[in-house]
């Protein structure tokens, strides 16, 4: 497997990682807040298909046309939703209607998620997070559906 090192160069970990290192997804790092983690997936500059095919089974309308993405330079993505226990730990509140610590952070609002964002940013020195926008938001990490994660 190719290690580019655009995200450690010299093969030192960001300022901000508890843990870091390689699997058979790739390159991971691990941010800690508190006693809650949060592993992170590097997403490498390339091109995929965004949206589904057209003859895909259960396609909806609204999943299409299927068409080239170039990201043009790679960047962290968590790996998972934030969890409950995270969303705690950087907020102080817990507004899921479900709660339980190790399920998606839920009921909050695109205002809210600007707040997490700021508010891990400040926590956590040297970490410079930013929730994803548009074709970054279609990226599954790690595997996902045909077409959906970069390589």
């Amino acid at each position: 497997m190719d290690r580019p090192d655009d995200f450690w160069p010299g093969g030192t970990a960001p300022a901000w990682a508890d843990h870091w290192g390689w699997d058979s997804w790739g390159a991971q790092v691990t941010l800690r807040v508190g006693n809650v983690t949060q592993r992170l997936r590097w997403v490498p500059a390339g091109e995929f298909l965004m949206g589904s095919p057209a003859k895909e089974k259960g396609r909806d309308v609204n999943e299409g046309p299927q068409h080239p993405v170039r990201i043009t330079r790679g960047f962290w993505l968590f790996d998972t939703p934030c969890t409950q226990a995270l969303w705690q730990a950087v907020m102080g509140n817990n507004p899921s209607g479900f709660p339980f610590p190790t399920h998606p952070a839920e009921q909050v609002s695109w205002g809210d998620c600007q707040e997490f964002e700021g508010r891990l940013n400040g926590m956590v020195e040297g970490l410079s997070l930013s929730l994803p926008l548009g074709s970054a938001v279609g990226i599954r990490v790690p595997g996902g559906n045909a077409g959906s994660a970069l390589p």
